[in-house]
């Protein structure tokens, strides 16, 4: 929206009617939802919670997925970081405890009085100390929600999950570079050989909108970031054991002969632009998981996520997605009101 010469007039987004949650409570039980889609193994879950039923659930009108969410979080979190040698109120170790649907609040009680601060947790803990996790708020569960998770993220086996997967994309990534010689290569030997040119015409730019690509970034897929990454740098390219090296001086990959017969390359060709699409969402794919970028920003500083367990495009608002000095002096969007 911030590149195009002529800025066309936005339509007015009016707020979800059904969301009956604070903004930053609706934003964090999205986090929550994809990062229960993004490390389901992890987690020990047969089965992602959707979004729908979590969101009943914070008002005790579901079918208990939000007990069950919140009952693996807490136990990856006592296992790592953990919380000591808190012991809960019978004088039993936290760590002896097995987390249900019955200990659950007790356990839960616990680790934020040992992990949290008394200012921010304080009421909370009182509530749980008599009445179950079910008694709370909508919002201290999303609260509860984002807190665990936050405290995952900070733990080593997590992050030995993330490392895993970065392993698993840069792998994907060499299969993608791979991919690309050969497809330039036999895609040079079939236009010098054969005079048989497969470039299209370039589409004119009007000025308005993305720029085409060129017909050479078309024909060998480029380096363009279609898996939702930045494309690699020149130290990632050229730096020891790296993608560019490794295929650079591997005999069987880059002196594999190409076909002599002309349907027999062009067959060959097609087959590789098949599989560079599926490297490519393949990498497309493993990146999401690690990590979800926004899409962009607005001249209105709204925020554009794709988030793929929500079902459809979010867009965050300011009072969300601006730090609170920042709200006061960003322009206001079509339907929104003055505070």
């Amino acid at each position: 929206d911030l590149a195009v010469r002529e800025a066309l007039p936005l339509p007015p987004l009016a707020p979800l009617q059904w969301v009956e949650l604070p903004p930053q409570a609706f934003a964090d039980l999205l986090m929550a939802v994809e990062f229960s889609h993004s490390f389901t193994e992890f987690l020990g879950l047969q089965r992602a919670p959707e979004l729908s039923l979590l969101y009943a659930d914070l008002f005790n009108a579901g079918e208990g997925c939000l007990c069950a969410l919140l009952a693996r979080l807490l136990r990856a979190a006592l296992l790592d970081p953990g919380c000591g040698r808190a012991a809960s109120t019978c004088g039993v170790r936290v760590r002896e405890v097995e987390v249900t649907s019955d200990t659950a609040s007790e356990l839960l009680r616990v680790y934020l009085t040992e992990n949290g601060s008394q200012r921010e947790w304080g009421e909370v803990c009182e509530v749980l100390k008599s009445q179950p996790l079910q008694c709370l708020s909508p919002s201290d569960k999303v609260r509860i929600l984002s807190f665990l998770i936050d405290e995952l993220l900070s733990s080593q086996s997590l992050c030995r999950e993330v490392d895993t997967r970065m392993e698993q994309v840069t792998m994907l990534r060499r299969e993608k570079w791979k991919t690309n010689l050969k497809l330039k290569r036999f895609q040079s030997k079939l236009s010098g050989v054969f005079g048989v040119s497969e470039s299209k015409h370039q589409a004119l730019y009007t000025g308005r909108g993305r720029p085409p690509k060129k017909p050479a970034d078309q024909e060998a897929g480029g380096e363009s970031s279609d898996e939702g990454e930045a494309p690699a740098n020149n130290a990632n390219v050229k730096g020891s054991g790296d993608v560019a090296s490794s295929y650079e001086y591997s005999e069987e990959e880059t002196d594999e002969e190409a076909p002599s017969n002309k349907e027999e390359l062009q067959r060959r060709i097609k087959n590789m632009k098949k599989k560079q699409q599926c490297v490519r969402a393949r990498i497309h794919h493993a990146s999401r998981l690690i990590r979800k970028p926004p899409l962009g920003q607005d001249r209105y500083m709204r925020q554009y996520w794709l988030l793929p367990s929500a079902g459809a495009l979010v867009i965050e608002g300011t009072d969300t997605s601006l730090p609170p000095s920042l709200q006061q002096f960003h322009q206001l969007a079509p339907g929104d009101q003055v505070p």
